[in-house]
């Protein structure tokens, strides 16, 4: 059974501190990935197997040296993951997200993420059709098939 912890005291905003006072009835050694706002109105994403802890670490200075420079920050989302690299793989995602896109998150948004991708509706950039034509055949040389050594002709050969 999951030890019940008490919800943390951080720094938070309310709709972040309702889901965290449920979420952290659960077991507290599950991964999560998190979003901070930092003093300096910047966002910064990680992930931890006890959240609080990590809570703990960043409003101490010792949590990352880019909180460290950017103290006070407040936790504004979290998600919990039962395998710690999936808890990864998505602090890896979102660090390639524009503000817009990890502010949607944050207020819970969903619908608007995919329009907020980095690329959305823009179409891939036109190349000039002599730099096409070069790569088509550079691609076309390399998939050339290699021709086997042809053999010699049955028929003019010397019989054993």
């Amino acid at each position: 059974m999951a030890e019940l912890v008490e919800a943390p005291k951080l720094s938070t905003d309310s709709r972040c501190q309702a889901k965290l006072t449920g979420l952290f009835a659960h077991n507290r050694w599950m991964a999560w990935t998190y979003l901070l706002h930092c003093a300096d109105d910047s966002y910064y994403v990680g992930s931890a197997r006890d959240l609080d802890a990590r809570m703990a670490d960043h409003a101490s200075g010792h949590g990352a040296e880019y909180t460290a420079k950017r103290l006070p920050v407040r936790l504004v989302w979290a998600e919990e993951f039962e395998r710690v690299d999936d808890a990864w793989a998505l602090e890896r995602r979102i660090h390639g997200w524009s503000r817009a896109k990890k502010e949607a998150l944050i207020d819970g948004r969903f619908g608007d993420l995919p329009t907020l991708s980095r690329g959305h509706g823009r179409q891939p950039p036109k190349r000039p059709a002599s730099t096409l034509r070069q790569a088509q055949g550079t691609k076309h040389q390399l998939a050339e098939p290699v021709e086997a050594p042809k053999s010699a002709d049955p028929s003019t050969s010397s019989g054993n």
